[in-house]
């Protein structure tokens, strides 16, 4: 299983998509404080609300990119940190071609033991629209549940800055392939995951700006449901 909050995809950090396309050294890095009331939204699943804190980074070079986030949830005990989810990425250029090579790795900690860990390898395509930067990221994945899980993902993220950079709309839509039993070799075959999560940020100037995440997920907490958990939420650009 994965935590409680996000887990499980790409977080924004503004025109790094843009970045993509560029040969130049670019990097970025924000820390976001995010509050979910998902127990007030869903007290069956949730026996409490919680805040998430996450560290957001993206650095580009002539090669490629790097991207990589963290997330901790303080959903232990006294306010203790119960959920540790990370994510790291790699975008490698091939020679001039568009597309770009793809590696990821995912897991994490949790107060259950450990998040089975994800590796992907595929291919990367990044383009702007208009003021929006665009991003298809295909890749054969490997979960390393206690039945190694062989499986397909397609995330798509977006970014821009609207209404004279004051509004930023960003996010991503993750859908991916698992084994229904991921302990032991079985017949029941593959399941359908989804993943969405967008994010809207009013920009109060170049370091400080508050938002929300959405969380919505399809037959990933439970099956064939879907759920939505909003956050309210600041971010401050380093």
């Amino acid at each position: 299983e994965i935590g409680s909050g996000l887990v499980g995809s790409e977080m924004c950090i503004r025109d790094r998509l843009l970045s993509l396309l560029s040969l130049s050294a670019i990097s970025a890095q924000n820390i976001q404080l995010h509050y979910f009331p998902n127990h007030s939204i869903n007290s069956r699943m949730y026996d409490k609300n919680f805040v998430m804190v996450t560290f957001d980074m993206f650095k580009a070079d002539k090669w490629g990119s790097f991207y990589t986030f963290i997330d901790f949830e303080f959903t232990g005990e006294k306010g203790r940190i119960g959920t540790t989810y990370w994510e790291i990425s790699r975008n490698q250029n091939i020679g001039d071609l568009p597309v770009k090579l793809h590696l990821e790795y995912d897991g994490g900690v949790t107060k259950g033991g450990s998040i089975p860990g994800s590796y992907f390898v595929g291919a990367n395509y990044p383009l702007t629209i208009r003021k929006f930067n665009l991003g298809a990221n295909l890749s054969y994945k490997i979960h390393a549940f206690n039945h190694i899980s062989h499986d397909t993902q397609l995330t798509l993220t977006w970014s821009g800055d609207i209404l004279k950079n004051k509004l930023t709309l960003c996010g991503f839509i993750d859908m991916w392939t698992q084994n229904k039993n991921t302990e032991t070799k079985s017949d029941e075959g593959k399941k359908f995951v989804v993943l969405f999560g967008p994010q809207g940020w009013y920009n109060i100037n170049e370091k400080l700006a508050f938002g929300t995440k959405i969380n919505i997920s399809y037959n990933m907490l439970d099956k064939n449901k879907v759920f939505f958990f909003p956050s309210i939420a600041a971010k401050w650009n380093f």
